[in-house]
């Protein structure tokens, strides 16, 4: 009896298989199934070639302007240009995001995840996806210079998520308000170049970790408490939207809340250790000065 009931409880592959490929569990009368269109391939397809292009242009210019790029391996020359193509991203990106958001009403003040933006909003998503496609190629070239396992993850969820968005165009403004965390982006990435530049005992790496710990506190942390909020304030319009949007929704919120928690406690032993540091070297001094 035990094993009878055991069987028939138990899922199988074609189980899942079945759930998984029904109608209801893409579609819904809100927002049916589309493929990607043209238009989002051919820009999409423009901003991975920008990013490329972009990072030969800066590994082969930054020679010409910074002095330690040359006394550089050739993995931390990658390494650099990968940073600089990083930070132009991250300031392009919550620009348009930060712009869109606070110039459409419906964003702004009725927070309605639904609605979609086909000007700068759609822009938006189809620069980022062609850019995590290429950062994410870096990541499996470079896999510990570029984050690793965790990295991997971030950029294969969003551009997972950013693929949906772009192919139902809808649900755009959970991913705009996230990409409003790519404003501490900068300040993490000025960090390798000071360390590299041997700058480590200058009071600018000090003011460069509390400006990623501000930074991080505002952009990303708060983000682990207000998505929660936009999630339950858009309830009643989870009964409109396709199952694997609301999957992924949470699947991704969860994932990015954890590493941003993660990569949050590092920063805070980090600015920590600084601080405590620069206060035992200012007592040391001052104690040879006596």
């Amino acid at each position: 009896m035990a094993t009878n009931s055991t069987k028939a409880t138990s899922l199988s592959f074609d189980d899942f298989h079945r759930i998984f490929s029904q109608p209801w569990f893409y579609t819904a009368h809100y927002a049916p199934t589309r493929l990607l269109e043209q238009d989002n391939i051919q820009i999409i397809s423009l901003s991975f070639a920008f990013h490329v292009i972009s990072f030969f242009l800066c590994l082969f210019l930054s020679g010409y302007f910074f002095q330690t790029f040359n006394k550089l391996s050739l993995r931390n020359k990658c390494n650099w240009s990968s940073r600089v193509i990083c930070n132009i991203h991250a300031i392009i990106s919550f620009i348009l995001a930060f712009y869109t958001i606070l110039n459409d009403k419906i964003y702004f003040w009725e927070l309605d995840m639904r609605h979609y933006d086909f000007f700068i909003g759609q822009f938006t998503l189809q620069y980022s996806f062609g850019y995590f496609i290429y950062e994410t190629i870096l990541v499996l070239i470079f896999w510990k210079d570029q984050g690793g396992l965790p990295m991997f993850l971030h950029h294969c969820i969003a551009i997972t998520g950013w693929g949906l968005l772009l192919a139902y165009r809808s649900f755009a403004f959970i991913v705009l308000v996230f990409t409003l965390t790519e404003l501490s982006t900068p300040f993490i990435s000025q960090r390798w170049f000071l360390e590299i530049s041997e700058m480590k005992n200058t009071k600018l790496y000090i003011y460069n970790g509390i400006a990623i710990w501000i930074s991080w506190t505002l952009c990303r942390v708060s983000l682990i408490f207000i998505m929660p909020y936009i999630i339950y304030y858009n309830f009643e319009h989870y009964k409109t939207i396709p199952l694997i949007i609301t999957v992924l929704l949470f699947c991704f919120n969860l994932l990015i809340s954890g590493l941003n928690a993660m990569w949050y406690l590092k920063i805070c032993k980090g600015v920590f250790k600084v601080l405590v540091g620069s206060n035992n070297r200012t007592q040391s001094e001052s104690k040879k000065e006596k």
